[in-house]
């Protein structure tokens, strides 16, 4: 995990990253404080760019794509941010070198091999359960079981949007093209339990789903870009998640914008941003979740208790009366968080933001840093993993000054590679 954050007024935006990646392994999880998550985007424009969540995409590192996109890039201005977005996006779906059609397949049949895996498991867990009970199954049920569970993953994907800009034929090409590989692979991951064809059918014609369908998987990439197009006066950002590329069409969403005005800011967290969202609201969002719970419970629990008390012959409609008291909770407990939020409003979120319009560069700079640290300190002195840490990387963008950096870490010993920077701008 990690913890980044964007800080923007109409001067600038600040950017802050921490350097904790999380390594799952076996054995558990390993965790290393030295990775870089904030970058150029362009070394000729005011533009940056950050990385959370997975720090691979098809297998290669953020961090490598990135520069290899930066170095076609060159000296080349766009308008708009959202411009250099899209660019960056289109190059993605179109690099040939380095997501070959030949990595393309191999992403398809490991992402296959892994969801096949997860239906086999449920099914297996319905089997189990049934065993439990009634001490054997018959093949009819287990023919009942694959259905029922085969049906249940159809209706989760059949029942999220389809990505607007895949093509029309995507799911028909996706099948005519990976039919025979993703056969072979389901045979593998089943090869102690015979499907009918019925469902193999349904299952391989789900797999086009995953790669067209409005649902991420946990090993998704988050991507932020933010800074200025040639024709910008204010900063903005743009946040997407990216997924995988397969068949020629590339799996993303834009998640959220912020496109500063002429007289507004923004902060906007990313990845793990409990303690940001604490910050700004005066609460921590999960003990507010807790507290209109409970106050949801107590509420239900009270009417039940005054209804149970008054005799049925005093109020010969009880059963009515008790459905309608019931109906009408949670539109308390909504009253009650509508009211939270205009004070956290009023007292936290507006003086904040009426701060951060008028901080200048360094201050910016310095609120993303403490931010990131906050959430950082959390973790160290918490009894949970630390997932972020290390030094944090700090940078600030305005449409004058271009990309600066406050705070980088570097791998090396910049006093003996003096050629690093002869060369960066070559």
């Amino acid at each position: 995990m990690t913890a980044e954050i964007a800080i923007l007024n109409k001067s600038a935006v600040a950017l802050a990253a921490d350097s904790a990646v999380t390594l799952q392994t076996p054995g558990g999880h390993k965790i290393y404080n030295t990775v870089n998550k904030l970058f150029t985007l362009s070394k000729y424009r005011p533009v940056g760019i950050m990385v959370y969540g997975n720090s691979e995409f098809m297998g290669i590192p953020w961090e490598s794509i990135i520069k290899e996109h930066r170095r076609q890039l060159g000296t080349a201005e766009r308008g708009t941010l959202k411009e250099y977005t899209d660019e960056f996006v289109s190059w993605l779906e179109q690099e040939k070198a380095l997501f070959p059609e030949s990595l393309q397949n191999e992403v398809v049949t490991g992402t296959a091999r892994n969801y096949f895996a997860q239906v086999r498991d449920d099914i297996n867990a319905k089997v189990t359960e049934i065993l439990k009970t009634s001490g054997s199954i018959a093949a009819d049920q287990l023919v009942s079981v694959v259905e029922e569970i085969v049906a249940s993953h159809e209706q989760f994907w059949q029942s999220k949007a389809r990505l607007s800009f895949f093509p029309q034929d995507y799911e028909q090409r996706f099948l005519e093209r990976q039919r025979a590989p993703l056969e072979q692979v389901l045979k593998e991951v089943f090869e102690k339990l015979s499907l009918p064809k019925v469902a193999v059918d349904r299952l391989i014609g789900l797999l086009p789903l995953v790669f067209s369908r409005d649902h991420f998987q946990e090993g998704a990439s988050g991507i932020v870009v933010a800074g200025f197009g040639g024709q910008e006066v204010f900063p903005s950002v743009f946040s997407l998640v990216v997924d995988a590329l397969a068949e020629g069409s590339l799996k993303w969403k834009i998640l959220e914008t912020a496109q500063i005005g002429i007289s507004n800011a923004a902060i906007i967290p990313f990845a793990q941003r409990e303690m940001v969202d604490t910050f700004l609201t005066g609460v921590d969002p999960q003990y507010k979740k807790i507290i209109l719970e409970s106050v949801s419970r107590l509420l239900q629990q009270m009417s039940d208790e005054i209804f149970k008390r008054i005799p049925d012959a005093l109020l010969p409609k009880k059963s009515e009366q008790t459905a309608a008291l019931s109906a009408g909770i949670p539109g308390l407990v909504d009253s009650l968080d509508q009211l939270l939020n205009a004070h956290s409003q009023k007292r936290h979120i507006a003086p904040i933001m009426n701060a951060v319009g008028a901080l200048p560069k360094d201050e910016l700079a310095a609120m993303a840093e403490s931010l990131v640290n906050l959430t950082s300190f959390k973790r160290r002195v918490s009894i949970e993993s630390e997932t972020v840490g290390g030094e944090i990387d700090v940078a600030v963008i305005s449409k004058g000054d271009g990309f600066i950096w406050i705070k980088r870490k570097h791998y090396f010993d910049a006093g003996k590679n003096p050629h690093f920077m002869v060369n960066y701008y070559r």
